[in-house]
């Protein structure tokens, strides 16, 4: 893989590398030539320089893992999260929010000039306004066990995954402001529903139905959509497989931490249909490609 992004070489951290957005994402940095710290509970499948046991419930687990993570980050990324159900609502809150700060400010100090955190929250936090006093309530507390204490408190305000990724939102606007003086950039992603292993959970929360008509992933290769118009010769299965390498890839230009410009975007678009077309060029020479679509807010 090219290092388009300049991961080579780079020391990262990844929470959350052993399933969903975080392998995906561990895995990239580990092709681009990156030296990647991995944590989670479970056992990480990449190829990483260190992988490390870390339970974001747990302030002294993490602090074990701060310890073992070397003296210099360039990157951090915050992958690791749950769903809510069938997770309790404080196991949660400490996984999404406590746990991802705590982990945060105890990297922080090690990122350079020119380092950067990068966290994966979700459109379900994007009312966030609506519900900002409890949430500057939350990220007003000054560490772990505070926010814990708070969430014990108020179990009907700390209600799980949405609140959590209401929290995460208004930490990462907060802390980016106070982050420019030592030129850190701080960002954080909100993905609609994709498919990781969370999705049965939210499945089993909202209405599938629903899920799939609000939120609906452009290009998503599925029975009822076939890519053969736009690109002649390539059959389903050939799709699917360059849909999941493409989905890697945007993940990866989306959290990108190293100041990714979203002007960019269409032009890495039409470059990628064009490298696409090229590949099947004795069908495809004179295909147009499809129209670029949103993701849904």
């Amino acid at each position: 893989m090219r290092d388009l992004l300049g991961y080579a070489r780079k020391t990262v951290v990844v929470s959350g590398a052993a399933s969903g957005m975080g392998a995906a994402t561990a895995q990239t940095l580990v092709d681009l030539g990156a030296e990647v710290h991995a944590l989670d509970v479970k056992p990480v499948a990449a190829k990483v320089a260190q992988a490390l046991e870390a339970d974001l419930r747990d302030r002294a687990s993490i602090d074990a893992a701060l310890g073992r993570l070397p003296a210099r980050v360039d990157r951090l990324f915050n992958c690791a999260g749950l769903p809510g159900a069938p997770f309790s609502n404080l196991d949660t809150m400490l996984v999404n929010f406590a746990g991802l700060r705590h982990l945060t400010e105890g990297v922080l100090p090690r990122i350079p000039k020119g380092g950067a955190v990068a966290s994966i929250t979700s459109v379900a936090g994007m009312g966030f306004r609506k519900n900002l006093e409890n949430v500057k309530a939350l990220c007003g507390t000054k560490d772990f066990d505070a926010a814990k204490a708070w969430c014990e408190a108020h179990p009907t305000e700390a209600n799980g995954y949405l609140f959590s990724k209401q929290c995460i939102i208004w930490y990462t606007m907060q802390r980016a402001v106070e982050l420019v003086p030592r030129e850190i950039r701080m960002n954080c992603l909100s993905p609609a529903p994709t498919e990781t292993p969370m999705l049965p959970a939210f499945h089993a929360q909202v209405n599938r139905d629903f899920i799939e008509k609000h939120f609906q992933a452009p290009f998503v290769p599925t029975d009822a959509w076939d890519p053969s118009p736009y690109l002649p010769g390539v059959t389903r299965t050939e799709f699917s497989a360059l849909y999941r390498r493409a989905r890697r890839l945007q993940a990866m230009m989306a959290l990108r931490a190293g100041g990714f410009e979203l002007r960019n975007w269409r032009g890495l678009a039409s470059k990628a249909m064009t490298a696409l077309r090229g590949a099947n060029a004795n069908t495809a020479r004179n295909v147009t490609p499809p129209p670029i679509r949103s993701a849904a807010p």
